[in-house]
């Protein structure tokens, strides 16, 4: 019973921890976190399961939590793009849902069907929504989201990664100069190959 409290208490502490970043972040920039609920009041960001970043010609720019994968035209319109737009702009785009830790930029031109450009989110964004960083993508700086890599770290792992034409397996970060057992078991959970995030 006691153990299960203290369980419960983690998870409590953690999810506070994860809206007050989330908060904080918004603050800081000109994003806003927008929830999948927005009139209930029991919602809760536990129960998101694909977080994506929407920007540019948008009403309502910012971060965006969905229970399930949503597609393109789903994703535009919670973000307020103009309904004939997003039927223009999603008939020629592929229809598969959109993953989470997606970055989607909106340009709407005078007199134009909406452009849309899907990249990943920003490796600090992903590491506190705790959405896997792709190691064979990730830029010296992205990787210093993740926990005791600092910049000469991060540019080792990039100077590895150049040298061995890209990562195969992640037990390869062990090749990098510096990153032993210990470093290796805190940041490997943080962590996807392209492959398998693709």
């Amino acid at each position: 019973m006691k153990q299960s409290l203290n369980h419960d208490c983690a998870r409590g502490a953690l999810g506070l921890l994860l809206i007050l970043a989330l908060l904080n972040l918004s603050a800081q920039t000109d994003f806003t976190f927008h929830s999948p609920w927005p009139h209930s009041e029991k919602a809760e960001i536990s129960t998101c399961q694909v977080f994506l970043e929407i920007k540019g010609d948008v009403v309502r720019p910012g971060l965006y939590c969905f229970s399930s994968p949503p597609s393109l035209s789903e994703a535009l319109a919670r973000a307020g793009a103009p309904l004939s737009s997003i039927n223009k702009t999603t008939e020629s785009l592929p229809k598969e849902p959109l993953a989470s830790g997606t970055t989607i930029t909106v340009t709407c031109p005078d007199n134009g069907p909406l452009r849309v450009n899907r990249s990943s989110m920003n490796a600090f964004w992903r590491f506190t929504l705790g959405i896997p960083i792709c190691l064979d993508k990730e830029s010296a700086e992205g990787l210093t989201a993740l926990p005791g890599i600092g910049e000469k770290m991060a540019r080792a792992i990039v100077e590895t990664r150049e040298r061995l034409g890209g990562f195969t397996h992640l037990s390869q970060l062990r090749l990098v100069p510096g990153i032993g057992p210990k470093l290796m078991g805190k940041i490997r959970p943080y962590l996807t190959l392209c492959a398998d995030s693709e």
